[in-house]
C-alpha cells in the first residue's frame, strides 16, 4: 500500500512539473512581429487642440545653443472631445525673447473679434500661452514654438473659438464677483459671482438716453447668450456703464458726455434681486438651465 501510494506522488510530482515547465516555455517565448519605438510626433498645426490644461499664461524660455525653447510641453492633437485651447501660430522658432510677446499678437484674427463699426462687441479678456516641443522632439531637430489661445481660468470646452466671433464657448466668458471699477479682477465664471460681461463699444457725444443703451444692451445680449428671452422671466437685467476712455474710476451718463473724444461703455447681465448670485456663464448658454443661484 506505501508503495502504491508513493508512485501515485512521484506521477503527480511529474506530472506538475511538466505543468510549471510549459508555462515558462509559453512565457519567455517571444511574440510575433518585431518592437517598433512610439512615433515622434509632427509639429503641431494651426487649429490643433490642446489635450492638456496649461500650466499658465507665463512660460519661461530655456537657452540652447540655437534657440530658446519654451519650457512648457503639453499634448496637442485632433480636436475631438472637450479641449484647453487651440493653437492660433506655429513659429519655427524663438532666437530672441522679444519673440515670444510677438508670437501671440493674432488672437483676435484667429477668434474673429472685429474692432471696427459702430454697436456692441465681444469682449476682448483672451487668454494665451506658448508651448514647445518635448525632448525627443527636440533631439531630431524640432525647435518650433507654439501660441495657444486659452480660457482665461482653464476651463475645458467644447467647440472651436476659430471664427467665432460673438459666439465664443462659455469657457471663455468674463465675470466680476460685484460691480465692475478700474481694479476690478475678473473671476471664475463657473463660481459665484455678481455680473457677467457680455459686450463693449465705444460712444460719442451727444451718446443716448440711458434706457437706449440698456436696450441696445439687451439686445446684444440676447443675441450673445442664445437667450430669446434676455430677462427669462424677469430674473436677469441688463446694466451697462460708461466711462472715459482713460479712467475706469467713475461711470458717466451717456446722455451728457462732452464732446471732442470717444468713450468707452460696458453690457453687462446680472440677476434681477440684489440676494441672488450667477453659478455659471450665460454665454452661449440657449436652451441650457439658468445658472441662478
Amino acid at each position: 500500500m506505501n508503495q502504491r501510494r508513493t508512485g501515485a506522488l512521484i506521477l503527480a510530482a511529474a506530472l506538475l512539473a511538466l505543468v510549471v515547465l510549459s508555462a515558462v516555455q509559453q512565457a519567455t517565448k517571444p511574440l510575433p512581429g518585431a518592437a517598433s519605438a512610439i512615433p515622434i510626433a509632427a509639429p503641431p498645426s494651426v487649429g490643433d487642440c490642446l489635450l492638456e490644461p496649461a500650466g499658465g499664461q507665463g512660460v519661461q524660455l530655456t537657452p540652447t545653443s540655437t534657440v530658446l525653447r519654451p519650457d512648457q510641453v503639453l499634448s496637442v492633437g485632433p480636436c475631438v472631445g472637450l479641449r484647453y485651447g487651440e493653437v492660433v501660430k506655429v513659429t519655427p522658432a524663438i532666437t530672441r525673447t522679444d519673440e515670444q510677446d510677438s508670437l501671440c499678437v493674432n488672437l483676435y484674427d484667429y477668434v474673429g473679434v472685429k474692432f471696427s463699426g459702430a454697436g456692441w462687441r465681444t469682449p476682448l479678456y483672451l487668454s494665451s500661452t506658448v508651448i514647445g516641443p518635448d525632448d525627443r522632439q527636440f533631439a531630431t531637430g524640432q525647435t518650433w514654438a507654439a501660441c495657444v489661445v486659452i480660457p482665461s481660468f482653464g476651463q475645458p470646452y467644447d467647440g472651436s473659438v476659430k471664427g467665432a466671433g460673438s459666439a465664443l464657448p462659455p469657457s471663455f466668458a468674463t465675470c466680476f464677483p460685484g460691480a465692475r471699477t478700474a481694479d476690478s479682477l475678473r473671476s471664475d465664471c463657473y463660481g459665484p459671482h455678481r455680473r457677467e460681461l457680455l459686450g463693449v463699444r465705444s460712444l460719442l457725444a451727444p451718446g443716448m438716453t440711458q434706457a437706449e443703451l440698456d436696450q441696445t444692451c439687451q439686445e446684444w445680449g440676447s443675441k450673445v447668450t442664445g437667450l430669446q428671452d434676455f430677462t427669462v422671466s424677469g430674473q436677469l437685467r441688463p446694466a451697462t456703464a460708461v466711462y472715459d476712455s482713460t479712467n475706469l474710476s467713475s461711470t458717466l451718463s451717456p446722455a451728457n458726455l462732452p464732446g471732442g473724444q470717444p468713450y468707452y461703455a460696458e453690457c453687462f447681465a446680472e440677476p434681477t434681486s440684489l440676494s441672488r448670485l450667477l453659478t455659471g456663464p450665460l454665454l452661449s448658454l440657449g436652451d441650457g438651465p439658468l445658472p441662478l443661484s
